[in-house]
């Protein structure tokens, strides 16, 4: 078995005066803070995307262990916007292994130092060298063309998009860590400028500093919640050879062999962090992951959206606030979406804490689709009702 003995993640946003190392240090105090033993840790995995282009700076698995005082392997892993879920991905493979026991993951990106128009250069590296990059074809417009269809095909309207964004705002308004804690209405939703049509300002996510990590471990602690499936899963990293436009076919080949893995079906999950970089990202993912079909996404985020929860029987989504809200530091966003599933599950989220969550999933995208990881957690109890 695996589990997760501690999981945090920092403060995501605009942190100025403070370097890509100095956020993963802060992240892995806050989980020394939950019972971390550093001596304990046999190995290091950091998920980054970006330090090589933005920091000149490609070592950090030997430099964080050298700060941090660890004499052990350590990697990085890169993936795009799926870097950390590909270092959770590491980690479990090498506990899976036999040859390590515990391992430190770290998630950690730097971005708000620079200029917009830097980092959208830096972020256009993830897509399809032939297409999305000779063209300059960004993410937003990339997932514009996404929306565009959908609209078009009658499968969503801009209503739901807001609807996805506010629910979103809503629950990084509960969040201390979070980017955003502003809670907005349709009003405000409709004023905000338009980025790639249809798209607008609120569709999308930000450009945020932030780090997360995780202890992974084959032995439980105090507060674990446990390992029950884990896919890494690859597809077209571009709309422009992904015909069906439907969704990404990559998101639903993992869940498919996922839930066969931990034998549940997409009806026993309680608690989804996704990846919603864009709103329509998170209309496409909730398809894609089996947890609703395309009809029912109008009338399932106008409820959610009132209501504020979702209907019975039907996971909460995004309880960070998402990447839309809760911020989106590249290679940290898939250890904190793991992180705040084990919050979540060992009952430390605070005002945003969900009752009754036993069985948490993780979605994780890099590209527009080429990478995908997904991670099923299930609270534990001791090896009772396991």
């Amino acid at each position: 078995m695996i589990f997760i003995r501690a999981g945090n993640y920092t403060k995501f946003g605009e942190r100025y005066g403070q370097d890509l190392f100095d956020l993963a240090e802060e992240a892995v105090d806050k989980i020394k803070d939950q019972g971390l033993d550093l001596g304990k840790i046999q190995a290091l995995v950091v998920g980054n995307m970006l330090a090589q282009q933005l920091s000149h700076q490609s070592q950090l698995g030997a430099i964080l262990a050298y700060r941090l005082g660890l004499k052990v392997p350590a990697i990085r892993t890169e993936a795009a916007c799926a870097s950390g879920g590909t270092a959770v991905w590491t980690a479990i493979k090498l506990i899976q292994s036999g040859q390590f026991s515990d391992i430190l993951v770290i998630g950690a990106e730097k971005m708000t130092d620079y200029p917009t128009k830097v980092i959208t250069r830096a972020l256009s590296t993830a897509g399809y060298n032939y297409s999305d990059v000779a063209f300059q074809i960004s993410f937003p417009a990339t997932y514009a063309i996404y929306a565009n269809y959908w609209l078009d095909q009658g499968w969503i309207d801009k209503k739901t998009l807001f609807h996805i964004a506010a629910k979103n705002h809503y629950y990084a308004s509960l969040n201390p860590q979070a980017q955003f804690q502003n809670q907005i209405n349709y009003q405000i939703y409709r004023q905000a400028n338009l980025v790639a049509y249809p798209l607008n300002l609120f569709d999308c996510s930000p450009i945020s500093d932030g780090a997360a990590a995780l202890w992974l471990s084959n032995k439980p602690g105090p507060k674990s919640i446990r390992l029950i499936g884990a896919k890494l899963a690859t597809g077209p990293n571009s709309p422009h050879f992904n015909p069906e436009l439907n969704g990404l076919p990559a998101s639903r080949k993992a869940a498919r062999k996922l839930y066969r893995q931990a034998k549940i079906k997409a009806g026993d999950i309680d608690l989804v962090e996704l990846h919603d970089c864009f709103t329509i990202a998170e209309a496409m993912a909730v398809v894609d992951l089996g947890l609703m079909e395309k009809k029912d996404l109008a009338r399932f985020y106008s409820y959610y959206w009132q209501k504020k929860k979702p209907p019975q029987g039907k996971p909460v989504i995004n309880s960070s606030g998402g990447l839309k809200a809760c911020g989106h530091p590249i290679g940290a966003t898939g250890v904190k979406q793991v992180a705040e599933i084990y919050l979540q599950l060992s009952r430390q989220a605070g005002r945003r804490q969900i009752k009754k969550a036993n069985i948490g999933l993780s979605h994780n995208v890099g590209g527009s689709g080429g990478t995908v990881f997904l991670s099923l957690w299930k609270k534990y109890q001791g090896g009772q009702n396991e």
